[in-house]
Formats: C-alpha cells, structure tokens, sequence
C-alpha cells in the first residue's frame, strides 16, 4: 500500500499502525520506515544477511535484546545470531550505520572516536565531513569508507595513530 494512502486512512481512522517492511517489501520488525530517511543517509551500507565474523544468520532486532532494555528513539539493531556481532541502524530506516562490530572492533572504536571529536573540533571548527574527508586522505582510503562506524579493529588503531601523532608528537600535518 502507497505510503500517502496510508496516512490519508490515518487520518480518517481507518489505519492504526503503518504498513511494516523496507522498500524492497521485505517484513521487518519496524514499527515503520521513512523513505525521506534513506535520502538523508549519504554513504549506505549494504544490510547483513551473514555475519562477516563467524557466517552465522543476523537478525534485525530490538535493542533490549543486547541490553535487557530499550535505548534510543530508534532501538534497532542488526544482531549475529551466533558470536553477537552488532550494528545500529540509521534513524527510521533499516540501513545499518556501518558494519556489525565484535567486542574487540566496538573497544577500538570506542576508545578512538574521542580523539577524533577532539580533533575535530580543535581544527576543523567542529566540521565533522572535513574532519573525515582529512582522516580519510591520511589513512589514503575513500572518504565514503572513513567513518568509525565502518572500521575494523586495526583500522580504528590506524586512525588513532595518525590523530595521536596530530596531537600529541606536535605533528603540523593538518591541513583543514
């Protein structure tokens, strides 16, 4: 069913709750999605049918699942169903924000993106799309795939090593 047809029964009282499933048609556990959402997102990722860690099946689920509560306004994400690889989605859309993270990539990312955000800030104005079209050139990878969210364990060690050179050996290497 159109989506403008859907919210004129809304209106009407007709529907309750809208249609479910992404723009393929496929059944999801969304309570919906926003197809201006995906315009929004600028550098999709592919959705995970497999795990790249252990090749078992990945479920799109609740948050509660992971963290035995809801967070977020958007409590979804995609879920391994055998070693627990996970990754969030973008909000009202059931694309991935990057790529599932096992524990040891979600450590390496938690521990770079602080230096990145301060990095950011301090010579970029808070400019988050220099910042990562800089890191990405440094890194010499595509600034489509420079985004924490898409990094591995040793690429975010990578990062982390060219941003603690910036920062703390004193390094002018920053062109913004």
């Amino acid at each position: 069913m159109a989506r403008h047809v859907w919210r004129d029964e809304q209106r009407r009282g007709l529907k309750k709750n809208p249609p479910r499933g992404n723009i393929y048609g496929e059944h999801l556990p969304l309570p919906y999605v926003n197809p201006n959402a995906y315009d929004r997102v600028k550098d999709k990722v592919a959705i995970p049918k497999e795990c790249r860690y252990c090749l078992c099946d990945v479920e799109l689920v609740n948050n509660s699942t992971v963290y035995g509560k809801e967070y977020g306004k958007w409590p979804f994400v995609y879920l391994c169903t055998g070693c627990g690889a996970r990754v969030s989605l973008h909000p009202e859309t059931d694309l991935p924000m990057g790529y599932l993270a096992n524990h040891d990539d979600r450590e390496a990312r938690r521990r770079s993106k602080p230096l990145f955000q301060n990095m950011t800030d301090r010579f970029f104005e808070g400019n988050r799309n220099k910042s990562y079209k800089w890191l990405a050139e440094k890194m010499g990878i595509p600034k489509s795939e420079c985004h924490f969210s898409m990094f591995d364990e040793d690429r975010c060690w990578r990062a982390y090593r060219i941003m603690y050179e910036v920062f703390f050996e004193g390094s002018t290497n920053i062109v913004a």
